[in-house]
């Protein structure tokens, strides 16, 4: 059995914006895909990873932002 190695938190970040932006599918397969969501919601969890949670949090409200105002300049 393999160890799996620590993610860094700046590949998290950018897990989570291809997330948000729907591209995960193009870079990880179904398995990578489901691993690293789970792990994106065990680091929100974790009052260790303050932090990157905020910035999580943060994309995400500035993807629901950006998504409103495309749609109503549309």
């Amino acid at each position: 059995m393999t160890k799996e190695k620590e993610i860094s938190s700046h590949d998290m970040a950018f897990v989570y914006i291809l997330k948000e932006t729907k591209n995960l599918n193009q870079y990880f397969s179904k398995y990578e895909n489901d691993k690293l969501k789970a792990k994106l919601k065990e680091i929100k969890k974790d009052s260790q990873n303050k932090q990157l949670a905020d910035m999580i949090s943060y994309v995400s409200d500035m993807t629901t932002i950006m998504a409103v105002s495309v749609l109503i300049n549309t």
